[in-house]
């Protein structure tokens, strides 16, 4: 008969959702009065370990953590002066507005959830395609298995297919299908130098 090596747990001990004993970071279990004791001082950082990605210990509510972070970014636009803003990309779909600025992440367009802007189309591939910031101006990346299309404001149109394409000027593109004007599925973009 093999013997186990978790702790037993008495009726004072605490547990998880799944009936589990907790345990501090040496091993300890936590009892039911240790943990109500705990949460009664506000200020106090728990003995055993609750820490979020980054190491954080977590002592309040995530959402209250994350909108901090977002708070605490980059200056936006508005107070860094033109002259060095370099160039931005403005990328419009479905009433949503995307920014870019020579810094910024790639913008990744396509079918999946994790893409900033989503299109929901048969023609579009999951991860579709992304728009990289360049040197001088924005890049279109395509990986899809249709393309991309791109009609700038002058008339001329352009065929990207699993290669990269550099924005200038404004105009449309359009994942999957030809540009038809009037289609709804068309994104707007427009280059500022």
């Amino acid at each position: 008969m093999e013997k186990s090596h978790a702790p037993k747990s008495s009726s004072s001990d605490a547990t998880d959702i799944l009936g589990f004993p907790l345990v501090d970071d040496r091993g300890t279990l936590v009892t039911e009065d240790r943990r109500k004791t705990e949460r009664r001082h506000w200020g106090a950082k728990p003995n055993y370990p609750l820490v979020d990605s980054q190491g954080d210990v977590i002592t309040q509510n995530r959402r209250r953590v994350v909108e901090r972070r977002v708070l605490r970014a980059a200056p936006t636009s508005a107070e860094v002066p033109a002259e060095q803003r370099g160039p931005a990309l403005a990328v419009r779909y479905g009433g949503e507005v995307w920014e870019l600025a020579s810094d910024s992440e790639p913008l990744l367009l396509g079918r999946r959830d994790g893409c900033q802007l989503r299109v929901s189309n048969k023609f579009v591939s999951r991860d579709h395609a992304r728009i990289d910031a360049a040197e001088n101006g924005f890049v279109l990346t395509d990986s899809s298995s249709n393309g991309t299309f791109v009609r700038f404001d002058d008339g001329t149109v352009h065929e990207v297919y699993r290669s990269s394409f550099e924005l200038r000027g404004s105009g449309v593109l359009r994942l999957g299908r030809p540009v038809e004007i009037g289609a709804e599925d068309l994104i707007r973009f427009r280059l500022r130098v």
